[in-house]
């Protein structure tokens, strides 16, 4: 009950504050959102200095401050950007559905963000080479290519999609095969 009644003077406030940016502002001078970005900074910066494999406590705890962080904070442009990292690092310690999730979430609700397309590519990326679904892999590439055709990656996922169905051994043999064709040209 307490928390209804919290949430409902927060939609008001927020309400006759006079517009998003001017919350935003406001979100941004809290203790709750200063401690927020000073914790994940932390955590992601232990992360990228451990020189042996992740600390995977560390991770996880990095995952979901950025999660509150994105919960509580949704309209801030660093959302987007803490729910990638937030993905990236999930994929890195083996968790590929929070992963895509995240990804799916910046994709959905962030089209400003400066890597939105990335995260629909990282999804077909991990589809393909974490999960091993081919098929959903297919459907994110395919997805990339027709919603962003001149994307400096598009060439990439069309090599992609080129070769996906295709066995190692088959890809061996048409390279030989190509070889072998250069050559008596």
């Amino acid at each position: 009950m307490r928390t209804l009644l919290l949430g409902l003077l927060v939609c008001c406030l927020i309400g006759c504050s006079g517009g998003e940016v001017e919350q935003q502002r406001k979100d941004s001078d809290t203790a709750e959102y200063q401690l927020l970005v000073k914790e994940i900074k932390e955590l992601e910066d232990s992360l990228k200095s451990s020189e042996q494999a992740i600390n995977k406590m560390a991770a996880v705890e990095f995952i979901a401050k950025s999660e509150a962080f994105a919960s509580g904070f949704s309209k801030d442009p660093q959302a987007a950007f803490m729910l990638f990292r937030a993905a990236d690092v999930a994929r890195g310690i083996g968790v590929y559905d929070l992963a895509i999730q995240h990804w799916q979430t910046v994709y959905d609700n962030y089209p400003e963000y400066e890597f939105w397309e990335e995260a629909l590519f990282m999804m077909g990326y991990t589809y393909e080479n974490n999960i091993g679904d081919k098929a959903k892999a297919k459907e994110k590439y395919e997805a990339f290519l027709e919603k962003h055709p001149t994307h400096k990656r598009a060439t990439d996922v069309k090599q992609i999609l080129a070769v996906i169905d295709k066995s190692p051994e088959d890809l061996v043999r048409e390279f030989q095969k190509k070889q072998k064709e250069e050559q008596q040209n």
